[in-house]
């Protein structure tokens, strides 16, 4: 019930005068209620948008922050890379040690430059394939210079 509503009956209330005989107020409180008060079907709807806008906000805000807390894809490839750059290999070298891990298909590749076993291992596996246009075979004189500026020891192979 509206408060125009509640002080019209209270104001009739408080007037002299039979209240049962005015038909007129009657019919009028009876259009109130049935046709309804436009300002309040108006406040109650932009009260409904700006709840819902809050919370398609406040939606929003926690799923960017929850997609900020989860830690970055790792990436072993990419640190296998910058490690190689940062070794003092030459461009070829570090080509070379790309090729080997991308053909070892390990899934830390870093670990070939910690673990002179691996290297070996790689190397043989990778020189015993060939490529489209010659053996690589040939390179393992190569794998095993840069074992030693790796390692700073001979490989098995020598």
């Amino acid at each position: 019930m509206s408060m125009s509503t509640i002080a019209s009956v209270l104001d009739r209330l408080t007037r002299t005068g039979p209240l049962l005989a005015d038909e007129q107020w009657y019919e009028s409180v009876h259009r109130r209620f049935l046709l309804g008060e436009p300002e309040l079907v108006r406040g109650v709807l932009t009260a409904a948008l700006a709840i819902g806008l809050a919370l398609v906000v406040m939606g929003i805000l926690h799923r960017w922050q929850k997609h900020r807390e989860q830690p970055a894809p790792a990436q072993p490839m990419a640190l296998y890379r910058r490690v190689l750059s940062n070794m003092g290999l030459t461009v070829i070298e570090r080509w070379l040690l790309w090729r080997l891990a991308r053909n070892s298909r390990l899934e830390h590749p870093t670990a070939l430059l910690i673990s002179s076993r691996l290297y070996d291992r790689a190397v043989e596996h990778y020189c015993a394939g060939s490529d489209l246009f010659f053996a690589r075979a040939g390179r393992a004189a190569t794998f095993a210079a840069i074992r030693r500026r790796i390692f700073g020891e001979k490989s098995e192979l020598e």
